[in-house]
Formats: C-alpha cells, sequence, structure tokens
C-alpha cells in the first residue's frame, strides 16, 4: 500500500523537493533553540492533523486488553503518575493553544 501523506506533508514535502531549491547551493546557519522553536509548531499541527485523520476513519472504539503492550505502558503512565514521578501537561500547552 502506497504511502499516503496528509496535505500539510504533502505541501511540505513539495516544498522541499523544489527544482529551484534543489539544484541551487543553499546554507543556513540556525541554532538548536531557533530550529526548535520552528519545528516543534510545525510537528504538532502535522501530528494533530494525522491523529483527526485516523480519528475520521476509525469510528470504532478502541479496547485495549491487558495482554497488549500499550496497556502495560498506560498503567505504568498512571502509577508514576499517583506518584508523582511523572509530570503531564495540559491540553493547550501540548497543542500550543
Amino acid at each position: 500500500m502506497p504511502l499516503q501523506l496528509s496535505s500539510s506533508l504533502n505541501a511540505l514535502y513539495k516544498e522541499i523537493l523544489r527544482d529551484d531549491i534543489m539544484n541551487t547551493p543553499q546554507q543556513i546557519t540556525i541554532g538548536a533553540n531557533e530550529l526548535q522553536q520552528v519545528l516543534e509548531p510545525l510537528i504538532r499541527r502535522i501530528i494533530r492533523e494525522e491523529l483527526f485523520k485516523v480519528i475520521q476513519q476509525t469510528s470504532n472504539i478502541f479496547f485495549l486488553s491487558p495482554d497488549m503492550p500499550l496497556y502495560k505502558d498506560m498503567e505504568e503512565i498512571a502509577q508514576r503518575k499517583a506518584f508523582h514521578d511523572i509530570e503531564l501537561l495540559p491540553h493547550d500547552e501540548v497543542w500550543n493553544e
């Protein structure tokens, strides 16, 4: 099955592969903090769009059984939260809203 890209990923892919960019040598110096500030909102938006697309395509309710690795991971997260060993961020901070 061929990889289906979301509109955001597809646009980004086309922008990266534009002929005028690929055929012209360019060098940009950017610091790690600047790179993070640029990439983080983009990555969050793409992940949000991809999750929304999956949710729209899947109308069935998803249940985890105790023998599934994800179930064990979720249990571990819940236990760590109970012991304040993990900090879970609020929705607005995670999605930068």
